[in-house]
């Protein structure tokens, strides 16, 4: 593969990789729709009211126990073991842009502990984490004050169909938190490895590069495509707030978190020869690059 190709494929997969895992995710909460809708059929009725029984509650209660065996069952353990090892795909591919990007090139021990902790945080946040606390938790708090008001059961049942799969409006519960825990995690782990090897080499210049989606916002927008010296890239992390912002990015962050959550964009080192020559002779002007005589010689500066 051509360096463009490398370049082209690393940011695709920003996007493909994450919505794999995703569509294994949506046909899990058609799963969890049906066993939810076979225990609620058991639930005490008055007339066409939920009763406000203990019997109810009880069964609110298995319900729970029956979507945590889902959640923690063999189809998402898959589905989530098979994202995980994508990680570790996109760094070997980032390795070989390295590899003919800058001379010289080893593989970073440095890199790939990020690369692990990453993937371990990830993992967690996927199984341990926002199952429980952003889907099941909240269900049963639904389910508990639809029995406790006595609601009608046709209107529990479409507003516990709504939670679990979406409607043409918004996605499911369990996907919503997944899609943007997914896109980020891949995407901040694959910058945060690709900064602690750009560390190594010491890297000056840098490509805001990747992909622009439907609602990507101006902070992406303005600078697609366009070269930077990293002292210019830091300012940035010490702007103000833009749309969609992570907490904590700073001037040393700000090359891992770039334009915030969703971000699909990668802050790209690139080595000398790559870097238009007006980006250079602008960042000389500025103070920021000060090349040697060699750099000078080899860049006819």
């Amino acid at each position: 593969m051509s360096i463009e190709e490398i370049i082209l494929a690393k940011e695709q997969r920003l996007e493909d990789i994450p919505n794999e895992f995703l569509t294994s995710v949506e046909k899990l909460q058609k799963d969890i729709l049906k066993t939810i809708l076979k225990y609620v059929g058991q639930l005490e009725k008055v007339g066409d009211k939920l009763k406000v029984s203990a019997r109810n509650f009880e069964i609110s209660a298995q319900i729970v126990e029956e979507l945590k065996k889902i959640i923690v069952g063999e189809d998402y353990i898959t589905a989530v073991t098979s994202f995980a090892k994508q990680f570790d795909t996109q760094a070997e591919m980032s390795d070989k842009y390295f590899a003919k990007e800058f001379t010289g090139f080893k593989t970073s021990d440095v890199a790939d502990a990020v690369l692990q902790n990453a993937k371990t945080n990830a993992i967690g946040a996927l199984i341990d984490t926002t199952p429980k606390t952003r889907f099941i938790d909240p269900l049963k708090s639904l389910l508990d004050q639809q029995i406790s008001s006595g609601a009608g059961f046709g209107e529990m049942v479409d507003n516990i169909t709504t939670y679990a799969i979406g409607d043409k409006e918004v996605d499911g519960k369990l996907l919503q938190y997944s899609r943007q825990i997914a896109h980020d995690t891949f995407a901040v782990t694959d910058r945060a490895y690709t900064n602690a090897v750009a560390t190594e080499l010491d890297i000056e210049f840098y490509q805001y590069f990747g992909g622009l989606v439907r609602d990507s916002r101006p902070f992406c927008e303005t600078r697609h495509g366009k070269f930077y010296h990293y002292k210019e890239i830091e300012k940035w992390g010490e702007q103000g707030d833009w749309a969609g912002k992570m907490p904590n990015t700073n001037s040393q962050t700000i090359f891992i978190l770039a334009g915030g959550f969703n971000c699909r964009h990668s802050i790209l080192p690139r080595s000398l020869f790559s870097v238009p020559k007006d980006v250079i002779t602008r960042n000389i002007s500025n103070g920021n690059f000060k090349p040697t005589d060699k750099q000078k010689a080899a860049l006819h500066i």
